[in-house]
């Protein structure tokens, strides 16, 4: 996955998602409709819409540009501060390259 394309699908899940599911999206134990579920169920996104962010950002993972993507959020002007907290704190766990 190159910038441009995280770009897109950061985009499409959504930076807050991103960092606010991060733990789900990172377990492969959940399933990706289990992640859609709970995301429906806290957000009131559709179920289209659900399944779309959980995709996006399965892929972000698979493809290893998770820190990548937290390191963005981090540095991410326009974002609450807590989720830039939380973006760096998740960056920071992983390894460079991370595919988990």
């Amino acid at each position: 996955m190159n910038d441009s394309q995280l770009k897109r699908n950061l985009i499409s899940v959504g930076k807050e998602c991103f960092v606010t599911y991060f733990e789900q999206f990172s377990n492969s134990q959940l399933s990706n409709q289990d992640i859609s579920i709970q995301i429906q169920e806290d957000r009131g996104y559709t179920w289209k819409s659900c399944q779309s962010r959980t995709s996006h950002a399965r892929s972000i993972v698979r493809e290893g540009r998770a820190r990548d993507a937290l390191e963005d959020i981090r540095d991410s002007e326009r974002l609450d501060q807590r989720i830039r907290d939380k973006a760096a704190v998740l960056a920071a766990s992983l390894p460079t390259g991370s595919t988990l």
